[in-house]
């Protein structure tokens, strides 16, 4: 569509209550919600919003997600699988990965994660979010028995489509990439696969990131019908 925004930007839409937002492969979308806060998809993402004079409430569904919240008389709940983010100013991102693990992570504020349904759970204390760590659960995991984990290396700068990293196998990044990509990205040379690379990449764009990996690691560029081939000189 002509209004399709490219991969990276920070297009802004108005989002209306209970409706759903969704981005496509390739595409990080920024949206103004109701009551000014900001929610940021990443690629393959979809949302439900629900706002009313009572609650303020986001649902992931699919792919990753990053509420900006502004300070209101309303607590913000953001759910993913069985647990609840709470907060009532922060920035805070959350991912439902393929395999249901979900991913909690606080960039700035104050944020408690809970169960979905409480009351089920009186004993279960709420957890506090640190800036310093991740918190992870299953999904389907009723009882949010939720581990601690380091930060991912390029996790704070993903809505801009840019990834850094001091140390990565290129075989995991180029499984990054292949996240934006319409064509598939294949490491065609297995020795070259678990080679690893460091600094700053703009994975959301396809092109520019193979001009980069291929120049760093001395690799060519192979586009067949079936996909894109990275293979040593």
């Amino acid at each position: 569509a002509g209004d399709r925004p490219f991969p990276g930007s920070a297009d802004v839409l108005s989002a209306r209550a209970t409706e759903p937002l969704v981005t496509g492969r390739g595409e990080i979308r920024s949206f103004l919600l109701n009551d000014g806060s900001t929610a940021t998809l990443d690629t393959n993402t979809q949302v439900e919003v629900s706002m009313s004079s009572g609650e303020r409430y986001l649902r992931l569904t699919q792919g990753r997600a990053r509420l900006e919240v502004i300070n209101g008389p309303r607590s913000f709940k953001i759910a993913a699988g069985e647990g609840v983010v709470t907060t009532k100013e922060g920035v805070v991102d959350v991912t439902l990965h393929d395999d249901r693990r979900v991913v909690v992570e606080l960039v700035r504020g104050n944020a408690e994660l809970d169960p979905a349904l409480p009351r089920m759970h009186p004993t279960v204390r709420s957890i506090s979010l640190r800036g310093s760590a991740a918190l992870e659960y299953g999904a389907d995991d009723q009882q949010i028995r939720s581990n601690s984990r380091e930060r991912a290396d390029s996790s704070r700068e993903w809505p801009s489509g840019w990834a850094e990293y001091d140390s990565i196998r290129l075989d995991r990044l180029v499984s990054e990439a292949n996240r934006y990509s319409d064509m598939p990205i294949t490491v065609g040379n297995p020795s070259i696969a678990n080679r690893t690379v460091s600094g700053r990449f703009k994975i959301s764009d396809t092109e520019m990131f193979l001009s980069r990996i291929a120049e760093l690691l001395d690799l060519t560029v192979e586009r067949q019908s079936d996909g894109i081939y990275l293979r040593s000189q």
